[in-house]
């Protein structure tokens, strides 16, 4: 389930309140939403961790004293609505999701160097080393996997030129070499996916520390 349908579905559940309290329900979980990509979730992984709609809109309504009912409908085929529910709608009971939303106040300029100052020392004194690593076993296993890959066409290639027992092995070396260059470009691609996905990460999360964001 995308956001798109999320959101629709939890405002269908919540038609007994009044449009204004739904509009800010709505918005709480639209912020929900966004926070979740900032963080590289996708929208269905963030629609997985909140959970149903119809679950959510139940323990709202049920703070308001109110209950998801499906009316049934008049033999004529029309649904009555009670002229001062339409009009008034029910009664406005505080609650959590609809206070006003307070923004959070950016950090002091002490705490704001001191992060950057932690930050910096992190990155210099265990990132920066560790990427470092991972990055020369990466392009190391790319390599060996290039050469592998084309192990068997030099193997094969010295046949035209040698016919012994040495040319043979050789040409064999090549294509179990080149196999293995297969299977290792495979496991790479994933990997290396994964790892570009969490640098990705991992850069977002130093720029919001450095504009003045939270950890």
């Amino acid at each position: 389930m995308n956001k798109e349908h999320f959101l629709i579905e939890l405002k269908i559940y919540l038609k007994i309140l009044p449009p204004a309290q739904q509009q800010q329900i709505l918005a709480h979980y639209d912020l929900l939403f966004d926070q979740g990509a900032a963080e590289g979730q996708t929208e269905e992984q963030v629609a997985k961790e909140l959970g149903k709609p119809r679950t959510i809109a139940e323990e709202i309504l049920q703070e308001y004293g109110l209950e998801i009912k499906d009316k049934p409908l008049n033999p004529s085929g029309w649904v009555e609505i009670q002229p001062e529910a339409a009009q008034n709608g029910p009664e406005v009971v505080p609650h959590p999701y609809i206070e006003d939303p307070q923004p959070t106040p950016p950090p002091s300029t002490f705490v704001h160097i001191m992060q950057i100052i932690g930050l910096f020392a992190i990155n210099f004194f265990f990132v920066f080393w560790m990427i470092l690593g991972v990055l020369g076993m990466w392009i190391g296993a790319w390599v060996g996997v290039l050469f592998a890959a084309i192990a068997p066409f030099l193997g094969i290639g010295t046949l035209f030129f040698f016919w012994n027992t040495a040319a043979f092995f050789q040409a064999f070396l090549g294509i179990f070499l080149g196999g293995v260059g297969i299977i290792g470009f495979l496991l790479l691609l994933p990997i290396s996916r994964g790892l570009w996905f969490l640098l990705k990460k991992y850069t977002r999360w130093n720029l919001r520390i450095l504009r003045g964001g939270t950890y």
